[in-house]
C-alpha cells in the first residue's frame, strides 16, 4: 500500500509539472528539473548566458 501511495503521489507531481506546458510555465519547469537534478547546468548551454544565470539562481 505504501508503494502504491508513493507512485500515486509521484504521478500527481509529474502531471502537475507537465500538464498544460506552455511558454508561461516553461521557465518554472526548467527550474524544477534543475532542482530535481534531472538536468544539469551543463544542459543549459543552449540558452544565452543571462538566461542560464537566471535559471541557476532561481533554485
Amino acid at each position: 500500500m505504501n508503494l502504491y501511495k508513493k507512485i500515486k503521489s509521484f504521478d500527481k507531481h509529474i502531471a502537475k509539472r507537465y500538464n498544460d506546458l506552455r511558454g508561461s510555465t516553461y521557465y518554472m519547469v526548467l527550474v524544477g528539473l534543475l532542482l530535481d537534478e534531472i538536468i544539469t547546468p551543463e544542459d543549459l548551454n543552449r540558452f544565452d548566458e543571462e538566461m542560464t544565470e537566471r535559471l541557476l539562481n532561481s533554485g
